[in-house]
């Protein structure tokens, strides 16, 4: 896993409150919304976001937060992959908005 998405990880856990050692296990995350589908869904459901899945490849998923904090939309060839990567991106935001960052 590159920094980058382990940064993303960090912020969007941070956001639903996991607690460190639920979700990185010495540098390796153990809990992962990034592969796995139903981390991915737990997330969306703590961090309170609406999930706008596409019905055909080519088209984005766009995911709101309900704290308004600023929505994303990820275009991806994996579906699942986009949906999950949206989810992880906009529970980042939340913790950014919250944090003022």
């Amino acid at each position: 896993m590159n920094i980058e998405d382990l940064k993303l990880l960090e912020k969007a856990a941070r956001a639903a409150y996991l607690p460190w050692d639920q979700w990185v296990e010495e540098g390796n995350a153990s809990w992962n919304a990034l592969d796995d589908d139903g981390d991915a869904l737990q997330l969306a459901v703590i961090v309170g976001v609406r999930i706008e899945t596409p019905k055909y490849k080519g088209f984005g998923t766009s995911v709101s937060p309900l704290n308004g904090a600023t929505g994303v939309t990820v275009f991806r060839e994996d579906r699942f992959e986009q949906t999950r990567r949206a989810i992880v991106m906009a529970a980042a935001n939340i913790y950014d908005k919250a944090n003022g960052i």
